[in-house]
């Protein structure tokens, strides 16, 4: 998976904000596009921007008509943060744990990056929605992968190699997780293939 695509339409015009990974543990806007739907490639840049991706839509688009198989209300990204905030308390739980069974020995806990808070109201133009919600994707998605950077630092003991090391055998998986697990099967990328029209 490429990325997001925070995409904006109540209008002929559509909005589509691109949300990648900038680096291991980060992710931001990486491309911008404003596509009139009067334009006759219109639907095929929508398609060719959106493939690989999770489509989020802003509150109140209408993507009927669109090439997109499966868009997901501004809602998904709520479960996305408090996916990221159940992941954030197991890590702080198993650090706990683990240093509870140290007899004395002080573990330096995580620290987590703020959670990102919806807006109560929306700008008023498309491109602006489409970026508010890009940013609010980007910062969601960094916190996810700061946090699970945190549990992946904690799985292998630095001198011995040894695993397990502070993190239980669920939270041992030897590599940083791109996504949320509980979230696997609402975070479908569109397919690629070739434009249908």
């Amino acid at each position: 998976m490429l990325g997001f695509a925070a995409v904006d339409r109540r209008s002929e015009t559509v909005a589509i904000w691109l949300v990648s990974r900038t680096d291991p543990t980060e992710a931001s806007s990486t491309n911008a596009v404003v596509v009139d739907l009067a334009d006759e490639h219109a639907l095929k840049k929508v398609h060719s921007l959106t493939r690989e991706r999770v489509v989020i839509a802003t509150p109140g688009s209408d993507l009927t008509g669109l090439p997109i198989s499966d868009g997901h209300p501004t809602a998904l990204l709520g479960e996305f943060i408090d996916a990221t905030r159940t992941h954030q308390r197991a890590i702080v739980e198993a650090v706990r744990s683990y240093a509870a069974s140290r007899k004395g020995q002080k573990l330096v806990e995580p620290t987590f990056p703020a959670e990102p808070q919806l807006p109560e109201n929306w700008p008023e133009t498309c491109q602006d929605r489409a970026l508010e919600l890009a940013g609010l994707v980007g910062r969601a998605w960094t916190n996810w992968l700061v946090s699970d950077g945190e549990r992946l630092r904690r799985t292998t003991q630095p001198r011995t190699g040894r695993t397990p090391w502070i993190m239980p055998g669920e939270l041992n998986q030897p590599e940083l997780l791109a996504l949320p697990p509980a979230l696997a099967e609402k975070l479908r990328p569109e397919p690629v293939g070739p434009f249908p029209g």
